[in-house]
């Protein structure tokens, strides 16, 4: 039997959602519909990429970048690894460098900068505490009161496709459906459901349509470069976690021998310079 696209693939994801197509343009502002609830018709989709400026900068892909008539922008992402030590930094990273793509005139008023939405759609839960199937951010006080006028400029929303609820395809939202399409588009256990969401909303529809016109061909090996990716990200994952455990156990070690001698003694003992047993002690588990 003919493998199914994997939508969870950011580069399936954008082949879906990014095309110049009439029909990857409704599949598009239906999913932005849902997301942002709110109607949206019409959106352009723009360079996937952030220039950077400056040389050594980093400079992070952007899975798909789009612009509103009104001047909005959006970013969205499909991740399928947790990294910890990463993600949100990432997030709010990208965010931000989104945020500085819109360059005001001289003399023209700060109120004309238009709202950001960094939108991360992830295959995993990104925290116990964080129960919904979309979790939206934006800036507040401790009184969880909004900033007045630039509460909403930027914001960050989360979809978790794992929370999207196993139900009957009629009594499921717009976004819920969504979510069950990506999240399960290619197994063949929910194949049934899959079909009730695509013949009752036309974006979804739309997105089936454009999977139809792909090659087998091009549909293996999209699906096999995220098997892949999937394994190499493992693998780093896994490498990163016995680097951070060494110096965690590292750590202890040098705290262990400061209780009975001077950094000095210790740096001599462990032949390494003072400022090498400082850094070691900066680690942040």
């Amino acid at each position: 039997m003919p493998s199914k696209l994997n939508l969870k693939h950011d580069m399936a994801f954008k082949s879906v959602f990014g095309a110049d197509t009439k029909e990857s343009q409704i599949a598009l502002c239906s999913l932005l519909s849902s997301i942002l609830k709110q109607p949206v018709t019409s959106v352009r989709v723009m360079n996937s990429e952030l220039t950077s400026e400056i040389a050594h900068q980093k400079h992070p892909r952007m899975d798909l970048l789009v612009s509103f008539d009104d001047g909005r922008l959006a970013n969205i992402e499909m991740q399928v690894v947790y990294d910890p030590e990463e993600f949100f930094y990432r997030m709010f990273y990208y965010e931000i460098r989104l945020a500085s793509r819109q360059v005001l005139k001289e003399g023209e008023p700060y109120s004309n900068f238009h709202p950001v939405y960094q939108i991360v759609i992830t295959d995993f839960i990104i925290s116990p505490e964080y129960e919904e199937l979309v979790e939206q951010f934006e800036q507040r006080n401790w009184k969880e009161q909004a900033l007045k006028y630039a509460g909403q400029l930027m914001q960050l929303i989360f979809v978790q496709l794992p929370k999207v609820p196993l139900m009957d395809a009629k009594d499921m939202n717009l976004l819920e459906k969504w979510s069950f399409f990506l999240k399960y588009f290619e197994d063949e256990g929910k194949q049934s459901i899959i079909e009730d969401v695509i013949k009752q909303e036309e974006g979804i529809a739309m997105a089936d349509k454009i999977i139809k016109y792909m090659s087998q061909e091009w549909i293996d090996q999209l699906n096999e470069e995220f098997e892949q990716l999937s394994i190499n990200d493992s693998i780093r994952m896994e490498n990163a976690r016995i680097e951070r455990a060494k110096k965690e156990t590292q750590k202890e070690f040098v705290q262990t021998l400061l209780q009975s001698m001077s950094i000095e003694q210790v740096a001599k003992v462990l032949q390494k310079s003072v400022e090498d047993i400082k850094s070691i002690l900066e680690f942040n588990s």
